[in-house]
């Protein structure tokens, strides 16, 4: 079997050498769907310019158009794994397939942010909250405002939106929103590998995974599952520089909700609280959290044989 970034190289060149309706149909023939409208979904997708994944993804992908603007109805995703992986350019590029007037100004960063692009959505609408807004999804979040989540899913349903959340960690995720509402389930393990569950086996992995919180090991059954590739190169009408600079001018709005967040959770604002308080404010896996300690971009102490978390370092930008 040839290594992926092999398999990745091989398709980009195929794409300058093709025309997009060549691409089209070797998609077509790679995933076996030959639907006619399949082809027209490929055909006005002729702005990606090359494949940027494999093609069961585009497969999935219009199925995920088709729930939207036929089926009345949403379809939430979670992209999870590594961090640096490329969970956000996995998301932009599906955002862009799902809906091609998908722009920078549907990657949000904070809740009043997300909450607007929400209220304002159309139908066929693809959002993408990055990983400042994982508390809006977390358990802790939903502890406090379940209600308030439901209704917000009902919304994203009746609008017939996707919102595709990028998260490190799928069990960070509370279990309503794990068991009955993500409807496809993106594991990327490595860069420019991953994952997809969907059906029972996103009910397979909540459930089975859960104990250790990871996915890995967790056995899912073919036809719920497939492994794919995913190209290191961003969609030609959205600029890389272009969203480094819109994450930039957005990041001090996720701070100030970091810190609102943090009065809320806890009044008395002690100075140092453990790595499990600290990922409840700050969602990223404990050993990235320990690496930022021992590289000080978190400011931290060690004391017990164990690492104590400085609260108000939180509050400043990895």
């Amino acid at each position: 079997m040839l290594q992926t970034h092999k398999v990745i190289n091989m398709a980009n060149k195929l794409s300058k050498d093709m025309t997009w309706k060549e691409i089209a149909h070797k998609i077509m023939k790679d995933c076996d769907c030959h639907k006619p409208k399949f082809k027209e979904f490929l055909y006005s997708r002729e702005y990606m310019q090359d494949m940027q994944f494999d093609a069961v993804q585009w497969r999935r992908l219009f199925k995920v158009w088709q729930d939207l603007n036929e089926l009345d109805t949403d379809h939430p995703i979670v992209n999870t794994g590594v961090e640096g992986g490329g969970k956000t350019l996995f998301s932009v590029k599906q955002a862009c397939i799902i809906d091609p007037d998908w722009s920078l100004k549907k990657l949000c960063y904070n809740a009043k942010q997300f909450l607007d692009i929400i209220k304002d959505a159309k139908r066929g609408d693809a959002i993408v909250p990055d990983e400042g807004n994982l508390f809006l999804f977390s358990r802790e979040a939903m502890s406090n405002t379940s209600r308030f989540m439901v209704k917000l899913f009902s919304i994203m349903r009746q609008k017939n939106i996707s919102v595709i959340i990028n998260i490190p960690n799928f069990f960070t995720i509370e279990s309503y929103i794990r068991d009955h509402r993500i409807k496809t389930l993106n594991w990327i393990y490595k860069r420019g590998n991953y994952k997809s569950f969907v059906g029972k086996g996103i009910r397979i992995v909540s459930s089975v995974g859960k104990r250790y919180k990871q996915i890995a090991g967790v056995k899912v059954p073919l036809q719920n599952q497939w492994s794919g590739w995913i190209s290191g190169y961003w969609p030609p009408h959205i600029k890389e520089e272009e969203y480094r600079k819109y994450k930039a001018s957005h990041f001090q709005d996720f701070l100030e909700d970091m810190q609102a967040q943090l009065v809320k959770d806890d009044p008395q604002d002690p100075e140092f609280i453990t790595i499990q308080q600290a990922r409840k404010i700050l969602p990223m896996c404990r050993e990235t959290l320990v690496k930022h300690l021992k590289d000080k971009t978190i400011s931290g102490r060690f004391i017990g044989g164990k690492w104590w978390v400085h609260r108000p370092s939180l509050l400043e930008k990895p």
